[in-house]
């Protein structure tokens, strides 16, 4: 289940459940293997021509992954062999819910509300 106090969200590929969470640690990694933040916004825009690729997409979602499937505690990371193969599974559908992740880590959720003391401490 995602938790939108902190920017996760849940995609479903191949029927699969995926819940991404951005962290210092996803972020970081992420950007040092595909670019910064601003370029890949811009190559999932039409002023980049929309040149992001299906590529892009399985390796967004595999540096931002949870560490363990939330619905079954025993199951670990996917490996990004296996991410590639459900992305590619679902082709050019998978570009939209990888754009509206990337645009909560550049927006920020405007939505949640702060945290409470008992949530801040979970």
């Amino acid at each position: 289940m995602e938790n939108p106090n902190r920017n996760e969200m849940l995609i479903k590929l191949g029927g699969v459940d995926i819940l991404l969470r951005p962290s210092f640690e996803n972020i970081a990694a992420m950007e040092a293997k595909l670019g910064g933040l601003p370029y890949l916004a811009f190559k999932f825009s039409s002023h980049g021509k929309n040149s992001a690729t299906l590529s892009d997409c399985a390796q967004i979602i595999y540096f931002n992954q949870a560490a363990v499937n939330p619905n079954d505690p025993t199951k670990k990371k996917l490996s990004l062999d296996e991410v590639w193969e459900l992305v590619s599974q679902e082709g050019v559908n998978v570009l939209q819910p990888v754009m509206a992740f990337l645009a909560r880590l550049t927006a920020g959720n405007k939505m949640a509300q702060e945290l409470t003391d008992a949530q801040k401490k979970s």
